[in-house]
This record gives C-alpha cells, structure tokens and sequence, in this order.
C-alpha cells in the first residue's frame, strides 16, 4: 500500500514478511539513541543503548494491532523511491479522548543528514490532514534536539508545551497547509514551461466546459503572454512548484484595471492538489503579498462555474456587479494588514 509521494521518498505499509526490517532498525544503537537513559517500564528495553528488542514471536500481534485501523492509528516504512529501499518509519496514533493524534518518525542512522527527516514528515503530514482527517498531530522531544524542533516547524507545528526538558509540539492543518504552501517555490513561468502548464491545464478538464476552448500550447502561450493595453499593467503568470511538479499557477495583473488595484486572469490547481485547502492558502498569501502596494483585487467568474464561485467566495471575495455571463469579483486588501 503506498501513500503521497515526493521527489525521494515515499510510504510504505509493510507486509508481515517486511517486519524484519522494523526489527533492525530497533536493534540499531545509531538510530536509536535518542532514546536511551530514560526509566520506560516496558519488556525489551535498553536503557543504555535506547534499543527496543522486536522478537519475531510478537510480530504477529503487533502488525494486528497497528495496520488496518485507520484513522485510529497508522503505520509506515518511510520507503527510498529510487531503489525502494527502507530508510525510517513512521507513526501515529490516537490515545482515548484525546483531540489530536501522537506521531513516531525514525530514520535510520546511516540515512541521516539528507534531507530524509523533512521529506518523511511532509509525508506522514499529508496523509494525516489529508487521508486521515485527523484534527491535531502531537510530538514530543528533548528540549535539546534543535534539528528536530526545527524540522517539525517548517512542517507546520508549534510549541504547546515543555515540562522537565521535554518539548511538546502540535501541528493542525491550517499549520501544515500554511508551511507546505510557503515551502513550495513560486516561479515566473516563461515559454520553456508550456508543457508544464498544460500538463496542469489538462487536469481540469472542467474548467473549459464553462472556458471553452480545450487548451493547447498555443493557448498557454496566450495566457503568458497577452495583457491589456495600459500604462503601468505589469503582468506576472506564477507558478507554483513542490519537488518538481507544478502544483499551481495564477496569471495576475498589477495596476489593473486602474492604479492601486490588481486582476487575477486566470488561477488553477493540479487536480491532484485540490479539495486540501491548498489553493486557499495561496490566494490567502497573494493577497498579503499585494496588500502592501495594492488595495483591491479584482476577478471574473463564469456564471455557470458554480464551484469557482464557491471557492472564491470562501476566500473573502465579494460580487460586485456582472457583465455578458461572467459575475465580476472583488476583495478588499487592506484587510489583510488587519488581520
């Protein structure tokens, strides 16, 4: 069963037979070193070492207890895409009344330093927030562990807690969804990425049932190039990339139709981003970026792209009049230095 993917990496829920791995990497002094020093009263642990004995006689119970139980606990090889080989694991897993879910992620010494722990956390993230629905993801680590309080912020979480040189952190959604957005890389798209944008374009076959025609390159073309007559329009066409793969783009216009304000043409998500808050998230940050210079944007929606209008509308624009089936749109910038 393999999970979200990113460019290295991916997850994995191992088969019975795959658990020898699992057993390794307990047994590995490396790895598991944070974990050691600690007065766990539980059958296998080394105090010394950090090391948990996995024996195959409790493999049995163990994978019962921990795979199929979705969304109250899950568990995952954290899988090398590039020879499908195991790096770490990961975890979560709800205790009782609690409102969030515990998390576990492990990579394996020899892995470390290459980026793994971020791209593993992403993961585990995505599938939490996005598959499993679950509200709040908790961890918990020495005070001490810089790199990992700093890995799990760029992910989105926040320190709720600390109590005897131990911190607590917690991540919702709206945390993960803001840290994934603000770690994509925002690009000014040109002619070399045509294929790029239409590859994007033809996930949203949708779209062009109420925007005919179907697109082509030479439409994409159009849309990163072709601008109103005026002085001082700046056109930018953006977007928006995670691990190589165009997750978004957004044909904007700045002092358009008048100083001061400024036109979105044209704004799509890959269809497999979409229905996460993603695109939400986007518009939220665009609107931060041009409320410094800008106090109005201003759209157009098809009166029949119902679901457009919707996703506007949640987004804080409002319907300001209609011109030949198109609803004309707006939103207020200086909002956003309130907030």
């Amino acid at each position: 069963m393999n999970h979200m993917k990113t460019d290295r990496l991916y997850l994995h829920v191992p088969e019975f037979s795959e658990l020898d791995y699992r057993r390794k990497l307990m047994a590995d002094p490396g790895t598991m070193s944070y974990n050691k020093g600690y007065d766990l009263n539980f059958s296998g642990y080394d105090p010394d070492t950090g090391c948990i004995a996995f024996p195959q006689e409790e493999w049995e119970q163990w994978y019962e207890w921990w795979t199929g139980h979705e969304p109250e606990r899950f568990y995952a090889y954290v899988m090398r895409r590039k020879d499908n080989m195991p790096v770490g694991e990961v975890c979560l897993h709800h205790h009782g009344n609690d409102p969030f879910h515990e998390m576990g992620i492990v990579i394996e010494a020899c892995h470390r330093g290459r980026g793994y722990g971020l791209a593993a956390l992403k993961l585990l993230m995505s599938h939490a927030f996005d598959d499993m629905h679950v509200k709040e993801v908790h961890n918990s680590f020495e005070e001490s562990r810089c790199a990992a309080m700093a890995i799990h912020q760029r992910c989105g979480f926040a320190i709720c807690g600390s109590d005897q040189g131990i911190t607590q952190m917690a991540c919702t959604k709206e945390g993960y969804l803001n840290s994934r957005v603000k770690m994509m890389e925002r690009e000014e798209l040109s002619a070399q990425d045509i294929p790029d944008v239409l590859k994007l374009y033809r996930t949203n076959p949708q779209y062009f049932v109420h925007c005919p025609p179907k697109p082509d390159e030479n439409s994409v073309s159009g849309d990163m190039t072709v601008k109103p007559e005026g002085i001082g329009i700046i056109k930018h066409f953006y977007g928006w990339y995670e691990d190589g793969q165009l997750c978004a783009i957004m044909d904007l216009l700045e002092n358009y139709p008048e100083t001061g304000k400024a036109w979105i043409g044209l704004f799509m998500v890959h269809s497999e981003f979409q229905h996460k808050g993603m695109g939400r998230i986007l518009i939220k940050l665009v609107c931060e970026g041009l409320s410094k210079g800008k106090n109005e944007i201003r759209l157009g929606v098809m009166e029949t792209n119902t679901p457009a209008l919707h996703f506007w509308q949640v987004c804080g624009f409002e319907k300001y009049g209609s011109r030949e089936g198109i609803i004309l749109m707006r939103k207020t910038l200086n909002k956003e230095k309130d907030r």
